[in-house]
């Protein structure tokens, strides 16, 4: 691919040069929500590099009252930038939806037809078989799950996961795909996940574990220079910014924000909490997936799942039963 750089081995990520015999990409959200918000500067990035990019997301919503909408396979569908629906929407979803957001803004200020894929309930077994028809109908080559946070790295036997179930159904599915040449996971937010127990000195223990062993494949930092940076701005705000606090953190570290910074798309939600705001936010922390799958202990148990529910349950009784959890360390300053 065009993109390679042939330089002093400095210039190069191990990240970029696994992706280089890659054409064809699906950008996928780890956790759903807006966590596809954190690979639209991937996305951005490695089409501008010559890669054709895709994008999908695990919906928060329900599939009751969508119409011009194309169902790809259970569970999974082709939302567009004319999708609508009607009826009453639970937890004020008329104004949740962004896999429709960024297909919009794709037509109105580009004018492309981009359609975002739409998993909508599904345990790791039914995301797999999904998935898997996105792999053979669009001719992958790799797809890259991001994460808005960092609870994804956690391999289960810590002292608090956040929010894993969407999270490990998303690895355990892509891990399991076949026909795919590279299959990577990213981290974008060092610090968010604060907000829901994680401690980070723990991820930090993971990713040099991972680095031994060859699953960690270098980090990279978003600038607000950058133009993917500022789509990926324009994006954010221009949908329903007060929904998604990780994606407000993320672009107040781009702005350059520190400390207890509390976004005003967001400060609603955040007030009275504790948020650590800083540049290690905006960076990307890559990783080859299948190797974090096989050090996450409780994987293989949710491999034959069908829904979240079950998903979850599975985690809860496998927490239950640990004799002793890891605990978090004082980062030295």
């Amino acid at each position: 691919m065009v993109w390679k750089i042939d330089h002093g081995q400095i210039l190069h990520q191990p990240f970029f040069d696994e992706l280089s015999d890659c054409k064809r990409i699906l950008i996928a959200g780890c956790g759903g929500g807006y966590d596809f918000f954190s690979g639209l500067p991937l996305f951005f990035g490695l089409e501008k590099a010559g890669a054709t990019c895709f994008l999908a997301n695990v919906a928060f919503t329900s599939e009751s009252g969508i119409s011009q909408i194309e169902i790809i396979s259970p569970g999974c569908y082709q939302v567009t930038a004319t999708s609508c629906r009607s009826g009453k929407w639970n937890i004020n979803l008329e104004h949740y939806w962004p896999e429709l957001f960024v297909s919009r803004w794709f037509k109105e200020k580009e004018n492309r037809d981009i359609p975002v894929y739409m998993f909508i309930g599904c345990g790791v077994k039914t995301l797999q078989e999904a998935y898997q028809k996105l792999v053979d109908s669009l001719q992958l080559d790799a797809i890259i799950l991001a994460d808005g946070g960092t609870d994804s790295l956690m391999f289960g036997n810590e002292h608090d996961l956040g929010t894993p179930t969407e999270d490990m159904t998303s690895i355990a599915a892509v891990h399991l795909l076949t026909g795919l040449k590279k299959k990577f996971l990213v981290n974008l937010g060092f610090g968010i996940d604060c907000f829901h127990g994680v401690a980070h000195s723990l991820y930090l223990e993971n990713m040099s574990f991972l680095s031994k062993i060859g699953g960690y494949l270098g980090c990279f930092s978003l600038h607000y220079s950058m133009e993917e940076a500022k789509k990926f701005e324009e994006i954010y705000t221009s949908s329903v910014p007060e929904n998604s606090i990780v994606s407000s953190s993320i672009l107040s570290s781009l702005k350059g924000e520190f400390g207890n910074y509390h976004s005003p798309f967001t400060v609603n939600r955040t007030s009275g909490s504790n948020l650590y705001i800083s540049p290690l936010m905006s960076v990307y922390f890559t990783y080859n997936l299948s190797i974090v799958a096989e050090h996450v202990l409780y994987l293989p148990q949710i491999y034959e799942t069908k829904s979240l529910s079950e998903v979850r349950v599975i985690i809860n009784n496998f927490r239950g039963k640990l004799a002793k959890l890891r605990a978090p360390k004082v980062i030295p300053y």
